[in-house]
Parts: structure tokens; sequence; C-alpha cells
């Protein structure tokens, strides 16, 4: 039985190293090809439903299979066979991982895709696209908001904001035909609490494709946040170009909430890398700002610090994401700088 584990085991990272090093037949074959069938396919049923399939999965499932583990221990009374089991389950759960969706960490990059040149951005360059985005916030703010100190308020409850980001990547076909899918499909999240304290705003389920949000994030984040997800959604795993589609797809909107939300998101990112080469040139940016624009961004510090835990949890995610083609870890979040730089003129 073990030897037959082992050959298992082979196949499945052979094929995994296979998929790594060849892009082009990932992108083709299966994100533009069996990935978008399985998903379109399980969002067609799982729309329907007004709760997160997925969470519930996420919360019965460890415990079913620990169940399970146990059973058979007490049935067989031995480690050997245990163990054997666990081997099992553990390989057929990273294999239907990579086969739902993981299997887009190995698809062409983003930045290859739209042959853009991501290169170093120099201070400079920062302080001129953070002055664009500060003007772009600051008219928005001042059109939307009247009173200049007041953060700002998005008038929409969950389910319609839902509903518009969907309607975002419909109506910005157009302008990017690659996002075009069937279904967009984003739910709140039954575990917001708990995810809360890991410092994760959104998340994908990789075996349901369900998007979902986390509702105790500040408001006005959250639009940008469902554009991110929807990004995941559609195929795209890395989470620096996540970013990147949730901003252009926000600032190519009608509405105006999701634009703020896009250029918030944005200007945090820029003004984080211009703080890092130069904090007083940060300092002169950041007193350009409208005073509730800087009280959105009090608002996403102070729910960071109410969830903080005495210890860093966020070491397994960075782990993950360095694992599945991003070096950087949770830093990769940052180059979505680079893509800003790339695109915007």
């Amino acid at each position: 039985m073990w030897k037959r584990q082992l050959q298992r085991w082979t196949i499945l990272v052979l094929f995994l190293a296979l998929a790594r090093h060849t892009p082009r037949f990932v992108e083709q074959f299966y994100a533009s090809g069996l990935y978008r069938v399985i998903r379109n396919i399980d969002l067609f049923f799982l729309r329907w439903i007004p709760f997160s399939v997925g969470d519930l999965l996420y919360l019965f499932f460890p415990l079913w299979w620990l169940r399970e583990l146990r059973r058979n221990y007490l049935k067989n009374r031995s480690w050997k066979t245990f163990a054997l089991l666990a081997s099992e389950w553990s390989r057929k759960i990273i294999f239907w991982f990579y086969l739902l969706w993981g299997l887009n960490y190995f698809r062409l990059p983003l930045y290859r895709q739209w042959h853009m040149n991501l290169q170093p951005v120099s201070l400079n360059r920062l302080d001129t696209l953070a002055r664009r985005e500060i003007d772009s916030l600051n008219r928005i703010h001042s059109r939307f908001q009247g009173v200049d100190t007041a953060g700002f308020h998005i008038p929409y409850d969950l389910d319609k904001m839902r509903g518009i980001a969907a309607e975002i990547y419909r109506k910005n076909e157009k302008f990017f035909p690659r996002f075009a899918e069937s279904f967009y499909v984003v739910k709140p999240s039954l575990l917001s609490q708990p995810v809360s304290y890991l410092g994760v705003v959104g998340y994908l389920n990789p075996f349901t494709h369900e998007s979902q949000v986390n509702t105790r994030y500040p408001k006005v984040f959250l639009p940008h946040v469902m554009l991110h997800e929807l990004a995941h959604q559609i195929g795209y795993a890395y989470e620096n170009e996540a970013e990147f589609i949730g901003f252009i797809e926000g600032i190519h909107s009608d509405d105006p909430y999701f634009r703020y939300s896009a250029h918030l998101v944005a200007l945090e990112y820029l003004l984080s890398e211009v703080r890092k080469a130069d904090s007083t040139r940060f300092e002169m940016l950041k007193k350009q700002l409208r005073p509730g624009i800087l009280t959105d961004y009090r608002k996403q510090k102070e729910f960071l610090r109410r969830y903080r835990l005495p210890f860093d949890a966020s070491k397994p995610y960075d782990l993950y994401l360095k694992v599945h083609q991003q070096g950087h870890g949770i830093s990769s979040y940052d180059e979505m700088v680079l893509y800003l730089s790339a695109y915007l003129p």
C-alpha cells in the first residue's frame, strides 16, 4: 500500500512540476478552457444560495475528516493504517485544489498577457502617481461628501454592492474582454470574526469558487475587496494581479463609490512606497488629502488594531504565497505599484 501511495504522490508532484514550467499550455487549456467550465458549472448552482457553501465546507469538513481518521484508528488500532489514510486524503485534497482552481498559479502572468513592462518605480514617478490619486480622491470626496472632515459614506447595503460589483465586470467587458465571465458571485463571509484576527478581508474558496468578503472591514474598502476577489474568481491567482484588476475595474466603472474605493486602495500602496523612500515627501503628500479621507484610513488602522493578535498570524499565509509562485509572500501585494506605474500615463 505504501508503495502505491508513493507512486501516486510522485505522479502528482511531477504533474505540478510540469504545469509550473508550461505556462502557455496552462493558459490555453486550463485557465481559458477547463477552469472556465468548472467555475461556471459551480456558480450556476451556488449563486442561488444566499450563504457561503464554501464556508460551511471549511467549518465541517475538517471535523468530519478528523472523525473519520479517529474512527479508522479505533477500528484497526494501527498507526500505519492511520498514516496511510491521512496520506491518501491529503493527496486527494491537494489534487482537487489544483484541478478546481490552483493551476491558475501556473498560468501566464498578467503582465505577459498584456505585454506590460514592469520596472522599478522611481520616487519621482511614485510622487506623480500619488498626486493623481490624491486629486481623484479629493474630487470625489468633495462632490459626494459635504463635510470635508467626515469619512466617505457609501449608501449601499451589501446586496446592492455585490450586484454593482458584478455589473461593473459585465459593463467593462468592452475594455477588458479577458475578464468576461458568465457569473460573478460574491457572498458575505460566515467567518468574518475569526478571519478578522488573521487580517483577512476577503477570500476565494477554491473548491466552490465563491468569493467571500469580510463584512467587519470598513465599508468604504469593501467595493475594492469585492472586485479583487472576483478577479480571483475568474482565474487570476496572484495577489498583485487581483489588486490591479480590482483597481482598473473600479476606476473604469460609472459608480463613484467604487471609483473612490479603488483610488483609496491604490493611494495606500503608493504612499507606503513613498514613505519607505522619503518620509518627508510622504508627510507633504498626506497633507494634500481632505481630512475625511484620512478618517477612512484611520478606520482601517482601527480595524487592524482591534483584531491584532499577540503573535504574527500571517506567517502561514506568507509561506503559502511563496510556495505558489509569489516569492515575496505577503509583500507581493505591494507589487501592485509596478502594475500601476506601467498602466497609468
